[in-house]
């Protein structure tokens, strides 16, 4: 890989990254911030000679890297784990971290222990699984919670499906608990059923792929 005359360190934040540029020579020749957006990345980035990145691996780095990359430029992802000088560091901050990031690509990229981020489409696969597993244990939470109220008021529900549980809960608490519990077992019953796990994963889905590889809305999130 040959090495660009222009190197910069990229810390990355959720909303404004900071960065530092360095040159042939390794002398810092720039420093600041710009925002978290494909935007503001392709303002300052887009046209411009070929530039060494370096950046920590996160959140935003699987869709930046991949904008960069296809602007045209070389960029390593750090696997800060490995890099004990960037995450025990005494003097951490997001300018300090941009500048030892630039160095460490300067001088030897290996120090960075780099890693390759999964394409666009195996993110998104990833991106399903842990959705549905976050809204599956959800619903489990919300059904717990109404279990446990009914049971507060000498009452129990009968197991059955998560699509059932709103008609044989109301079965259940009918003239049975007071009107509290029966207000608020109605409340869970209703987050319960709307969390349809199969439909709230074909809308991420379709989300996803219409927003193609590197949404710009990434950096609001």
């Amino acid at each position: 890989m040959e090495k660009p005359e222009i190197t910069i360190g990229l810390d990355l934040g959720d909303r404004f990254s900071h960065y530092c540029m360095l040159n042939g020579d390794g002398d810092a020749i720039e420093s600041g911030r710009i925002q978290s957006t494909e935007e503001a990345l392709r303002r300052h980035f887009e046209g411009e000679p070929t530039i060494r990145f370096a950046l920590e691996c996160g959140t935003h780095s699987p869709w930046i890297s991949r904008l960069l990359e296809q602007l045209g430029h070389q960029v390593i992802v750090a696997n800060t784990r490995k890099i004990r000088a960037i995450t025990a560091s005494e003097s951490k901050n997001d300018k300090n971290d941009a500048e030892k990031l630039a160095r460490f690509a300067f001088c030897d990229p290996r120090l960075l222990s780099p890693i390759r981020h999964r394409s666009p489409e195996r993110q998104q696969d990833l991106n399903l699984i842990r959705a549905r597993s976050t809204l599956v244990r959800a619903r489990t939470m919300i059904v717990n919670a109404l279990r446990g109220l009914v049971k507060s008021a000498g009452c129990r529900l009968p197991a059955c499906s998560p699509q059932a549980r709103r008609a044989r809960s109301s079965a259940c608490v009918r003239g049975k608990a007071s009107p509290a519990i029966r207000i608020r077992s109605i409340e869970y019953r209703k987050q319960a059923t709307s969390i349809c796990v199969a439909c709230w994963c074909k809308r991420l889905t379709m989300c996803w792929v219409a927003s193609g590889p590197t949404p710009s809305c990434a950096a609001g999130a």
